[in-house]
């Protein structure tokens, strides 16, 4: 009730003034005071008296006062913190947005960070923010509120067990916008770009504050927002007692540190870059800006011969698209500087100058976001100078982590023909070139110019010869003409003041020096209508043919020397074998000092000119780290890549200068028997079965005369003939064989009809290779890939490695139906390899090297082995293995010997077991020509080889049983090798193995027996392991080690039988065995005895019978002859007689 009496008398009390107002209204003509005029108008009502409130406002518009738009902040914290409050002031004209932020770099890198041009400069990371809308206030100066930003704890808390790592943050700014409101609602749905919208905002708005805030270190942070529990506060109080660890992580990565030789080739030197660890280092790399330095030191031989631009450096996505940088040479030497924009569109820039020749150049490339700076140094110490500044106009997009970086060549572009000493980038910092090492590694690397010049001065002295020798005519363009001749000719004038010009006859350089002579005759037995590239190749191929026929006929390793200049001449006119040739001498010391130096130079050289041996020793060499080269599976899987991809190319080529590698060990006669040569017996009895229409001999015969097997060289006319024939019966096989050589041309015409008509036929019959080829056929030359894949999928099925492969193909290159996908495509890759594709290794070694993303990591140790494999069966590797072979069984020691130590060099397991038998049945014919000892060597690389021979760890295990060269023996090392061969059924190891345990068994622990894989249960006693394995070795009497392991076992076992018996026992056994023996002997005597006595009797009977018989009854013709001879005839028979 009291409540109701207080409300009654305020409505009065309202009333009431509303009365006296309207009064006053009254008077002054239907208008209140200012102040609620501007509230409301009064009209009056129509109709009756009074007046009423309008139901709209009907007032002219008033003068609206006048707004400023602001905001101001105050109150706020002077360093940032987890809860930064703050009190903000603001007002505005027109309904607005305002937006508070904070933000900061993390790192201290400051270049640019001011700078006006957007392409150049990089906004800080925002760690907070605050928004609020803005309407017009009236009333009220401004609006004011109490604002609160909750900072990411990595910022703003100190480290703790739930949060290890605090970031740091420096240039902190606390900054404020106000947008109209429209106007943001546009633009938070259309912004697209690098930048963060707030601060795109900023730049443009015109209502705007900031200002710079503190940041405390990290231990002085706030403490953690979560409540720990007593467990968690225990640990985390242990966590801050420890000292803080950072995650190793590369910022600065060295690519290249040893020189790489490089060809035009389409590999390069490999680096995938993976995420940072460390997630301040993760997270400064992802800011928007890019901060990049690559720096190179490498020395050109030419500018891109056979290509349109050569690579430096490629960076690839892992969805294999170049990205950001790409530095390449085009023809002219200048230096393209590629990059890939964030709007995914490629800018390049091209340098005003070339990059000098035949000189060691420092390249030095600085990035800094859309900016590049180049710096090209050359000449003595890099003291010449040329700089090149560009800048791109879009902003450019580097992901530090996708895919990988490539110093040299890829499947975009190949790599530059020179040599690449050193290569370092820094993916997220502008490095200094003081602090990378940019000089050459060793001397040998600079004077690399001065080998180069003296082949090209040892080129221009043959060709000037060779124009001598058949009087070119271009070369007399250039010479006076010698005085005599023009009197012969008749030319000569007689007029006294004919001005005469003499001068000498030429002689060819090669005329000159008796180291030439060999060269000059064969210069002169040239044809006269050669190009320069003939007259080079021609002299270099019969100088390496005169070489190897010196082998021949050398009757020991000291004379090896006197055919070196044979070599030296060939490798100085560019052959590339005999550059390998001359590392083999060079590196073992035949015949002269041993000289790494020279040993180095010459493999390098080979590699540029793409012998094929020196690129796959260079990737051995490094594959091991043997002979001063550094172990890196990178530089390996370069190497490797490279012989792989050349060997893969000479296979498809089919000449028949190059055959298939064979792995025929001299110690094996089985494999010695399979090996033909078109002299034997054997082939020509193979050659006649197939000449009387055996279908398999003509199989036989074309495949060995296609492929160049078991020692044949190919042969592909003859190789077609034999196919004709084995088709004419019907079978699938030969009528895939036949279909296939007709399709591709080879040894005959290209019938692409008929041969398809083949092909059709043994499809029909299921024939795989069959339906492989029809695939190939509509993939290639129909272009029909649903079709293609058909026949690829019924091939691949029935087990064919090539449909595999050309499935992977079409995954790899997207034109399988289903699309691009690379792990379909490696998986298919994978079982084509297994099934032994040589090109699927390839892919296989190439998937492993740069990986596949979320699938496949990289793996340069896995991808060298794939691609070593493919190496080793480089046809042209073969065709000297072959050439090996033919002259050991002919006897030429030298030449054999040669050969397979050069193949040996490279890596190649059954060449080193063939050039240590060699080298130990061979010894004195070597004698002290080899400063490289090859016995033991090869053995021991034999030995160390993945897959090693029995036979090769056998004799690893007498040489540390027995010493080397003095050295103690060392029976746990001979115990491991021994018992890895005897682990493979090798008689000769498992008598070894039981004759050491025997001999010393307090020496071997039980430790290391275990270790040891043997074929027998060892948990027994050591005698009864010593009889198993005697055992188990005269089992096999094929074996000649079968024979001693027999004569063991019976000793030992008479041994035990001797140890188990009494001693009685032994007393009665040894008289009976004396008395046996004695017995034996004296009927041995009464035998021999009598066996004389009738012996005399004989010759006694046989001379009374010859004196008695007379002349007539003798057919023999009485001659006259010398009495004095036939006495002494006489007295030698009877001489001889009593001799006997």
């Amino acid at each position: 009730m009291e409540r109701q009496r207080v409300s009654s008398r305020f409505m009065a009390i309202v009333l009431a003034v509303f009365a006296f107002n309207l009064a006053e209204g009254q008077m002054n003509g239907y208008y209140v005071n200012d102040m609620f005029t501007k509230d409301v108008v009064l009209e009056e009502r129509r109709g009756h008296a009074g007046f009423a409130l309008p139901m709209f406002d009907v007032r002219p518009p008033p003068k609206a006062r006048k707004i400023d738009n602001f905001v101001t902040i105050s109150s706020y914290p002077t360093k940032i913190a987890s809860d930064f409050k703050f009190t903000i002031a603001y007002n505005c004209n027109k309904k607005s947005i305002v937006i508070v932020f904070i933000d900061g770099y993390m790192d201290e890198d400051s270049t640019f960070r001011n700078d006006t041009n957007p392409l150049l400069r990089y906004d800080p990371k925002i760690v907070g923010r605050y928004k609020t809308v803005c309407k017009p206030n009236y009333v009220d100066y401004a609006t004011k509120k109490t604002g609160k930003i909750t900072v990411q704890r990595q910022f703003s808390q100190r480290p703790s067990v739930v949060m290890p790592i605090a970031l740091p943050l420096h240039d902190v700014h606390m900054k404020a916008i106000m947008i109209d409101l429209d106007f943001w609602r546009i633009v938070k749905r259309k912004q697209t770009g690098p930048r963060h919208l707030y601060h795109l905002l900023f730049d443009k708005s015109t209502v705007k504050l900031s200002t710079s805030l503190g940041v405390a270190h990290a231990p002085q942070r706030d403490e953690p927002d979560k409540c720990f529990s007593w467990q968690y506060q225990i640990f985390d109080k242990k966590f801050l007692e420890r000292p803080q660890q950072s995650i190793p992580d590369e910022e600065c990565i060295n690519m290249i540190d040893y020189p790489i030789m490089m060809a035009e080739e389409p590999y390069g030197v490999i680096k995938t870059f993976p995420t940072y660890r460390n997630k301040e280092m993760h997270a400064i790399a992802k800011l928007d800006k890019i901060r990049l330095t690559f720096t190179a030191t490498f020395y050109l031989m030419s500018w891109c011969k056979t290509n349109e631009m050569c690579s430096i450096v490629q960076h690839i996505s892992d969805e294999d698209k170049l990205e950001t940088p790409v530095l390449l040479i085009n023809k002219q030497g200048q230096l393209q500087v590629q990059m890939k924009a964030a709007n995914n569109r490629t800018y390049a820039h091209l340098t005003p100058f070339s990059i000098p020749l035949r000189s060691w150049v420092k390249l030095d490339f600085h990035q800094a976001n859309s900016m590049v700076n180049i710096t090209v140094s050359h000449g003595e110490n890099f003291v010449k100078e040329k700089k090149f500044v560009a800048l791109f106009r879009a902003p450019l997009n580097f992901v530090y982590d996708d895919g990988y970086l490539i110093v040299g060549g890829s499947l975009f572009c190949r790599n530059i023909d020179g040599i690449i000493s050193q290569a370092n980038i820094c993916r997220t910092k502008i490095e200094t070139t003081k602090a990378v090492n940019t000089s050459p590694a060793k001397k040998l690397w600079r004077n690399l110019a001065k080998n180069f010049h003296r082949e090209t001065l040892m080129r221009k002295i043959v060709q000037k010869s060779y124009d001598l020798h058949h009087n070119r005519k271009r070369i007399f363009d250039q010479m006076c003409q010698p005085y005599f001749l023009e009197v012969i000719s008749g030319k000569h004038s007689t007029v006294k003041n004919h001005k005469i010009e003499f001068c000498e006859l030429k002689q060819p350089p090669t005329s000159r020096d008796k180291r030439f002579t060999k060269l000059d005759s064969i210069i002169k037995e040239l044809p006269g209508d050669l190009s320069t590239k003939g007259v080079e190749d021609g002299s270099t191929q019969a100088l390496l043919d005169a070489f190897l026929e010196s082998l021949e006929n050398m009757e020991h390793f000291k004379e090896f020397e006197n055919h070196l200049d044979l070599l030296k001449q060939a490798a100085l006119l560019g052959h590339p074998l005999a550059h390998y040739y001359l590392y083999v001498v060079y590196k073992n010391g035949i015949g002269l000092n041993r000289n790494m130096n020279k040993a180095r130079y010459h493999l390098l050289s080979g590699a540029r000119l793409n012998d094929r041996l020196c690129i796959k020793t260079l990737g051995y060499h490094h594959f091991v780290g043997i002979n001063g080269f550094p172990q890196s599976n990178e530089y390996s899987i370069f190497y490797y890549l490279n012989a792989a991809h050349k060997t893969q190319k000479d296979l498809l080529e089919h000449s028949e200068k190059m055959t298939s590698v064979n792995s025929v060990r001299l110690t094996d006669e089985a494999q010695m028997n399979t090996q033909l040569d078109q002299d034997e017996d054997l082939f020509e009895w193979i050659k006649l079965q197939a000449a009387n229409g055996v279908h398999s001999a003509q199989r036989n015969m074309g495949r060995l005369l296609y492929w160049g097997q078991q020692g044949l060289q190919r042969n592909l006319q003859e190789a077609f003939k034999y196919y004709e024939k084995a088709a004419s019966t019907g079978d699938p096989a030969a009528l895939y064989d036949y279909g296939v050589v007709l399709v591709k041309g080879h040894g005959t015409s290209e019938n692409v009809d008929k041969g398809i008509g083949l092909l059709k036929q043994a499809a029909e019959l299921d024939n795989p290779g069959a339906l492989n080829t029809l695939g190939w056929y509509y993939s290639v030359k129909e272009v029909n890939y649903t079709k293609a894949v058909e026949y690829f999928d019924k091939s691949d099925n029935l087990g064919s490695p090539d449909a595999a492969y050309n499935l992977g193909h079409l995954f790899h290159t997207g034109k399988h139906p289903e699309g691009r996908d690379l792990k379909k495509a490696f998986l298919k890759y994978y079982r084509a390899a297994s099934r032994g594709h040589v090109e699927s290794c390839l892919q296989v070694a190439y998937f492993y090297n740069v990986g596949i993303k979320n699938f496949l990591p990289s793996n340069p140790f896995v991808a060298a082995q794939w691609a070593k494999y493919l190496s080793e069966k480089n046809p042209v590797m073969g065709e000297i293995i072959r050439q090996a072979l033919q002259a050991f069984r002919k006897k030429y020691w030298a030449k054999s010997l040669f050969m397979y130590l050069s193949v040996a060099e490279s890596g190649f397991e059954v060449a080193s077991f063939n050039t240590a038998y060699l080298c130990e049945e061979n010894k004195e014919f070597i004698g002290d020509s080899f400063q490289n000892e090859c016995v033991w060597r090869f053995w021991n690389e034999s030995a160390h080889n993945p897959r090693p021979h029995p036979h090769a760890l056998n004799k690893m295990g007498d040489y540390y049983y027995y010493g080397r060269n003095g050295e103690t023996s060392n029976l746990t090392r001979a115990l491991n090798f021994y018992g890895r061969a005897a682990a493979s059924n090798h008689s000769h190891a498992i008598f070894n193995v039981a004759s050491l345990l025997e001999r010393h068994t307090r020496d071997i622990s039980d430790e290391e027996l275990e270790s040891v894989n043997l074929p027998i249960n060892i948990s027994t006693s050591r005698e009864d392991i010593v009889l198993q394995l005697y055992t188990i070795c005269s089992a096999s009497m094929k074996d000649e080690a079968s024979i001693p392991c027999y004569m063991a076992l019976t000793r030992m076992r008479f041994n035990i039988l001797w140890r188990e018996t009494s001693l009685l026992a032994k007393i009665a056994a040894f008289g009976a065995v004396l008395l046996t023996t004695l017995l034996m002997w004296y009927l041995h005597s009464r035998r021999r005895e009598e066996q004389l006595r009738q012996a005399r009797l004989s010759l006694t009977l046989e001379s009374q019978l010859t004196n008695n018989v007379p002349d007539h009854l003798t057919d023999t013709p009485v001659i006259p002859t010398v009495v004095e001879e036939s006495e002494s005839d006489a007295n030698l028979t009877n001489y001889e007689v009593e001799e006997e």
